[in-house]
């Protein structure tokens, strides 16, 4: 999920969590408790170097701990459990691999019949390579299911599944939405099909540029 902290998208970082207990709520269970890391309001600046330090220290110490959300069972069978682990992310840097690496060693300690990873993201584009490479080369890696709703980089999916390695330890990547690639593919087409008349700065003024995307 998108850094809250270190980046100006903390918006998302809303719209992720509720998207998270949405789809949590459609699976059987309710939000139950949380424990979220970083700061909600921006601390206080202070002159004192030993004050700038200790802030700076533990603004570290919460950046390296990931978020958690559990999840009860809405039929109150206290043995039906969700946790949810949020790990953050920035455009620039990708995932926070120090955090990863600390929920996959949890997860590690608890075998289960499943061993298949199921991760939500990753959230930008420039994060798809890098976090399929750290996957790939852990000391027992283990499949893993990803699923993205906003990352559209076509090319970075394509290399993503035509990577062999990935393959064979099942590492696999999908998309919720469609990437960016084919949406300029289509408009493009689209847009040349649909001869001058639409194509026209008078018209664009009278008619919606999505009318051209409606079913015929």
């Amino acid at each position: 999920m998108p850094d809250p902290e270190s980046t100006h998208l903390a918006l998302y970082t809303d719209r992720f969590i509720e998207s998270v207990m949405w789809a949590a709520s459609d699976s059987g269970f309710i939000f139950s408790q949380y424990a979220f890391p970083w700061n909600a309001k921006p601390e206080k600046e202070t002159t004192r170097f030993a004050d700038r330090q200790m802030q700076q220290n533990e603004s570290d110490r919460r950046r390296n701990q990931p978020g958690l959300m559990l999840f009860r069972a809405k039929d109150s069978n206290l043995d039906r459990m969700l946790l949810v682990y949020l790990v953050p992310e920035e455009p620039t840097s990708g995932v926070n691999l120090t955090v990863l690496r600390s929920v996959l060693d949890q997860l590690d300690k608890f075998p289960r019949a499943d061993e298949t990873l199921r991760l939500v993201g990753p959230t930008f584009s420039g994060s798809i390579a890098p976090l399929g490479r750290y996957l790939a080369t852990r000391a027992h890696p283990r499949p893993a299911d990803l699923v993205s709703g906003s990352a559209t980089d076509t090319d970075a999916y394509e290399a993503f599944r035509n990577d062999r390695d990935l393959e064979d330890k099942k590492i696999h990547l999908r998309s919720t939405i469609e990437g960016d690639g084919r949406l300029a593919t289509f408009f493009i087409n689209t847009w040349m099909n649909a001869g001058p008349a639409a194509r026209s700065p008078g018209l664009a003024k009278t008619k919606p540029l999505t009318a051209l995307f409606s079913p015929t």
